[in-house]
C-alpha cells in the first residue's frame, strides 16, 4: 500500500550550504526539523539576513557569547563588513512569502560556494580586525 504524500513528506529533507569552522562549505541534505538545524549549528538557531538575496545565514544564536570560535567575517552585497558568524552555519533559502527554510537554488549554491570558500582566521589585534 502506497502512503499518500503530504506537504510535509514532500520536503523532508533540504539542501543547504553548510560551513564549519576552519573548512570549506559542503552542500549538504539536512532533515527539514528544528531539531536538525539546532543539531548541526550545536544550539538554538538564528535567522540572520545580511544578503540582498533571499538567502538566510542560520547560526547558533548564542555563537559568540558561548565562546565559539568565530567562523567568516560576513560582507553584505555593497563590500561592507557587518557581522562575524562565530560557530558552525548553514545557508538556506528564505523567500518572505515562505514560513519555512526552503532548498537552495543551484544559482544561489554556486553564489555562497565561492563567497565562503576559504576559511578565516579573524582576531582582534590593537583594536584592528583582521582576517586572514
Amino acid at each position: 500500500m502506497r502512503k499518500e504524500k503530504n506537504e510535509v513528506n514532500d520536503r523532508e529533507m533540504i539542501t543547504v550550504v553548510l560551513v564549519r569552522i576552519m573548512k570549506e562549505p559542503e552542500v549538504v541534505e539536512i532533515p527539514d526539523s528544528l531539531e536538525a538545524m539546532q543539531k548541526l549549528v550545536g544550539g538554538n538557531i538564528e535567522e540572520y539576513m545580511p544578503f540582498e538575496d533571499d538567502v538566510a545565514i542560520i547560526c547558533n544564536e548564542e555563537g559568540e557569547i558561548a565562546g565559539l570560535d568565530a567562523n567568516r567575517l560576513i560582507v553584505d552585497d555593497s563590500g561592507e563588513a557587518c557581522d562575524i558568524i562565530c560557530g558552525d552555519f548553514f545557508l538556506a533559502f528564505a523567500p518572505v512569502e515562505s514560513e519555512r527554510f526552503l532548498s537552495m537554488p543551484p544559482e544561489k549554491i554556486e553564489k555562497y560556494m565561492k563567497k565562503f570558500e576559504y576559511p578565516e582566521k579573524i582576531c582582534i589585534f590593537n583594536g584592528q580586525l583582521m582576517v586572514e
